[in-house]
Formats: structure tokens, C-alpha cells, sequence
């Protein structure tokens, strides 16, 4: 065999290793790719779950109320309700405790926090808080129909709405109780929520 063929031989030889060498790093890119992308669309979804999670938690009804308040109690009273909510309560003739009021009115933190705390110590697990900020005027003449015709929306207030006879009354209504006769909320409150189940 001449020089010649035996370069063009170990040429082929060299050539042939060199593209099963090439087949074979590709099959391990190609498997290593897979890998990767694997670990990346896992990582993506569970980034995803994470984020809808966090979302649950921080946006939930709980958080906004202990936000709008700056409550401290992780595991307060207050539920929200919509405005239809309330009228299907009272015309349903339901017993129901509800806070009306919002978080920009004078002293509704502290009202809120004493609403909490004594309704926990009358072992209440659940006051229904109106937004007094999206009630319209058909709202307020509404709520004003079914408990008294000056009831005010510039305060926080608590009603107690009772089924009596078949029939959801305000029993009780906090803001018809002038505060400064009472010295702070808390005590005006305690008055409020001792009235309500004197009976």
C-alpha cells in the first residue's frame, strides 16, 4: 500500500471516528437540551404557583381589612359584604352583626380594633363590614329605611339587625350613642355590644 493510500485511509478512519464522535456529542447535547429544558419548565411552573399563591394570601378579603384598619389580629372578625349581600340579609330576615364604615373616616381604626376585640370576648366569630365608600345614595336611603332616617355615614358604625317576629330589625345601632359622652369608642362599644344581647 502506497503512502498515498494509506494517508486516504487513515484519512477515512479519522473522518469516520471523527463524525460518530459528532453523532454522539450531539445525542448528549440533545439529551442534555431535553434536561435543561425539562428543569427550566418545572422551574417556570412552580415560579408560577408561587406567585398565585402569594397573590391568594396578600390580596385576600382578610388582608385587605386588616390593611384598610392596620389591624394587627391576623384572624379577625370582619367579613366583607357587597351591598346586595346586606339587602338579601335583611330580607331574608337574618340576625347579623354589620360594621359600615371605611378606613379614611375619623378614628375607624380603633373602632375597628375594639369592634374586634369585644366582639371576641362575646365569642362572635363573624361581623359582616360594609364599605361605606361604594355605597351609592339608593344605598344609603336603603340602610337608612331599615334602621333610621339620620343615621350618619361620617362615622364608623355597628348595627345589630335582629330577627324579630319573621322580621330582620336594628336592634341596635352604635353611632345613635354620641361618643364623647362615653369617653372613647371602646367603652361606647362595650355599651353597644352589652345591649345587644342584654336580652
Amino acid at each position: 500500500m502506497s503512502r498515498k493510500d494509506k494517508e486516504k485511509k487513515d484519512k477515512k478512519i479519522n473522518n469516520s471516528i471523527e463524525e460518530e464522535t459528532s453523532v454522539e456529542n450531539k445525542n448528549q447535547l440533545d439529551k442534555l437540551d431535553k434536561r435543561i429544558y425539562s428543569i427550566v419548565s418545572i422551574l417556570g411552573v412552580i415560579a408560577i404557583l408561587v406567585i398565585i399563591i402569594i397573590t391568594i394570601f396578600t390580596n385576600s378579603d382578610s388582608n385587605k381589612i386588616r390593611k384598610e384598619f392596620n389591624l394587627s389580629d391576623k384572624h379577625h372578625v370582619f367579613e366583607t359584604i357587597s351591598m346586595s349581600q346586606f339587602k338579601s340579609f335583611v330580607e331574608n330576615n337574618q340576625t347579623f352583626q354589620v360594621f359600615i364604615g371605611n378606613g379614611d373616616l375619623e378614628d375607624a381604626e380603633f373602632f375597628a380594633y375594639s369592634v374586634n376585640e369585644i366582639a371576641k370576648e362575646h365569642n362572635i366569630n363573624k361581623i359582616y363590614y360594609l364599605s361605606s365608600k361604594r355605597l351609592t345614595n339608593e344605598d344609603v336611603l336603603y340602610i337608612r329605611e331599615k334602621t333610621i332616617s339620620t343615621l350618619s355615614f361620617s362615622i364608623p358604625t355597628m348595627i345589630y339587625f335582629e330577627n324579630v317576629d319573621g322580621v330582620s330589625k336594628s336592634k341596635q345601632i352604635s353611632s345613635t350613642e354620641n361618643v364623647n359622652d362615653y369617653g372613647n369608642y371602646h367603652i361606647l362599644l362595650e355599651d353597644y355590644f352589652n345591649k345587644c344581647y342584654s336580652e
